[in-house]
């Protein structure tokens, strides 16, 4: 792993609370976090643990109840929504447990959309080539409409690729593929953080899919924590 002196991301005592009085919910507790370039961190939990709102928060789609967000250095607290826009546009590569396609785009137009916003950048990775890496050439000018499930998924994971972002954010980007295709994915973002130096964050319930995977974090209740090797058994063990 490639490490630098300044972080990707930090996050320093970060909280998150919906509603408040008697109806407040804690969905993340003082939280501490680091991702460098060259990282490959997985988050695991059971749902509703507070892995969405961690990566959320990383990710500047909402912001915290407290504490402070550091990304490539520069503190997001009081960025403008122009600024928080330009961020998540430029910074990050998101891909969703929902594809979030646009429907009358076809597939290789999903990918020729980013480059109408910014088409004065070089992408080290073509179109053509995530197509291949992803098996999804044949799938070119088809609709979302015309995609199973898992195909439409790995559209949207070529469409967040295709920025060259250096922060990756996957939020159960397997759950609609086989076993097959999901441990190529996870390969492949191991790839990504370690041979291009990018950072990746990626949520998952399978701990089938943690080889490639740098540091692994546990999410109960709003609290995080690193797993160590021991730690990361126990809960492998678990689920056989």
């Amino acid at each position: 792993m490639n490490k630098m002196t300044t972080s990707l991301v930090a996050l320093h005592q970060v909280t998150k609370t919906y509603g408040s009085g008697h109806t407040a919910v804690t969905a993340l507790h003082p939280t501490d976090f680091a991702l460098q370039a060259g990282e490959f961190a997985t988050v695991i939990g059971p749902s509703g643990s507070g892995k969405t709102t961690l990566l959320t928060i990383v990710g500047s789609l909402q912001q915290p109840s407290s504490g402070q967000v550091l990304i490539n250095g520069q503190d997001t607290t009081d960025f403008s929504e122009r600024r928080r826009t330009d961020l998540r546009f430029n910074t990050f590569g998101f891909m969703l447990q929902a594809s979030n396609l646009i429907p009358f785009l076809t597939v290789k137009d999903q990918l020729a959309l980013v480059d109408r916003f910014n088409h004065h950048k070089q992408h080290e990775m073509s179109m053509t080539d995530l197509f291949t890496m992803l098996g999804i050439t044949d799938l070119a000018n088809a609709y979302p409409a015309a995609l199973s499930g898992g195909e439409r998924q790995r559209v949207s994971i070529a469409r967040a690729l295709y920025n060259d972002p250096p922060i990756i954010l996957a939020d159960e980007p397997t759950a609609s593929l086989d076993t097959s295709r999901a441990m190529k994915v996870v390969d492949l973002l191991g790839d990504i953080a370690h041979k291009m130096n990018r950072g990746v964050v990626m949520i998952t319930h399978d701990t089938r899919l943690l080889d490639p995977v740098d540091t692994v974090y546990e999410m109960r209740d709003g609290h995080l924590t690193t797993l160590d090797s021991a730690g990361l058994a126990k809960i492998r063990a678990a689920a056989l």
